[in-house]
């Protein structure tokens, strides 16, 4: 948890500003929670290849280098660079405390198939998850290991 000069960041997934979240994943992924007290201002590195997206939970902020205005409720994504580099993202809260969810990944560039709570890469792959979920073969949530677990 990073808590410096009005700005304190939460990170639940991947690296950001120098925090490394504990959550192992097996694609690139930055979740963050973002606290700003009032007139505060961050600049996040965030890899200018990444999908990235922020998600206003209160208050109101403006983001980017037009300082565009988001406000609870709203999103506002990022542009998306085919460099390897990182980027620069300034987030501002305008007038009282703002808070946000900010996520990045790496784009997959892969099929997707979404189909009630599962995920896959082919629709054919959908029926068996949903009969190995009615065995109860997947596992559940809290038997990941403990050093991927956050602890609030």
């Amino acid at each position: 948890m990073l808590d410096e000069k009005g700005v304190h960041i939460r990170l639940y997934s991947g690296s950001l500003n120098g925090l490394t979240a504990p959550v192992a994943n097996y694609v690139p992924l930055i979740v963050a929670d973002i606290s700003l007290e009032s007139g505060a201002t961050t600049l996040l590195e965030l890899p200018a290849a990444y999908n990235t997206f922020v998600y206003i939970l209160e208050g109101a902020v403006t983001a980017g280098t037009n300082e565009q205005s988001l406000k609870k409720e709203q999103m506002g994504w990022l542009d998306l660079f085919d460099t390897a580099g990182q980027s620069t993202l300034k987030i501002a809260a305008k007038e009282g405390k703002a808070r946000l969810v900010l996520y990045a990944g790496a784009p997959l560039k892969e099929t997707i198939v979404v189909h009630g709570p599962f995920v896959a890469d082919s629709a054919d792959v959908i029926p068996g998850l949903y009969h190995r979920y009615r065995l109860g073969q997947l596992p559940h949530i809290a038997t990941v290991p403990e050093a991927q677990r956050i602890l609030l």
